[in-house]
């Protein structure tokens, strides 16, 4: 009995521990203001801001070359999700020209970037023994007892 009840206790701190991995993950990146970044109007395709990061804010202020602001799902689409601007051709600015972009951004360093990539399949080894041992201990208290079932 004490063998299963190790296993299914040691499947649960592996679980704890890995959502508490995740959650300092989540919250580990720093945020930068970028001021006035170059960008240019191109009506054929999505720009991409030069700043890579994680996570882009919803709080980009977008400029014409004669600095007049322009107006989100007017003038332009900000796709917060990957840093990218689609422009939409009004007058306000015409294919080519130089704008600028204001935003915030989400930047996480290179070893945070590194353990993410070592924890996801970790993520998936921990569900998975999770399970087995739970399914494990049910069976193994259904065979307790001849059969007739026992607790822990």
């Amino acid at each position: 009995m004490t063998k299963t009840f190790n296993i299914v206790a040691t499947a649960l701190f592996l679980v704890v521990l890995l959502v508490g991995a995740n959650a300092a993950y989540a919250d580990s990146g720093q945020v930068s203001e970028i001021d006035n970044e170059s960008i240019t109007v191109d009506y054929s395709q999505d720009v991409a801001v030069d700043v890579d990061g994680h996570e882009y804010g919803d709080d980009e202020v977008v400029r014409n070359s004669n600095d007049t602001v322009l107006e989100e799902d007017v003038d332009y689409r900000w796709d917060a999700g990957n840093g990218t601007i689609e422009w939409i051709n009004t007058s306000a600015t015409s294919d080519g020209e130089s704008a600028s972009v204001s935003y915030s951004v989400e930047q996480r360093s290179q070893a945070t970037k590194l353990a993410a990539n070592v924890l996801t399949p970790l993520g998936a080894i921990v569900w998975v023994s999770l399970f087995g041992a739970v399914l494990f201990g049910v069976l193994r208290m259904a065979t307790l007892n001849g059969g007739k079932g026992g607790g822990l």
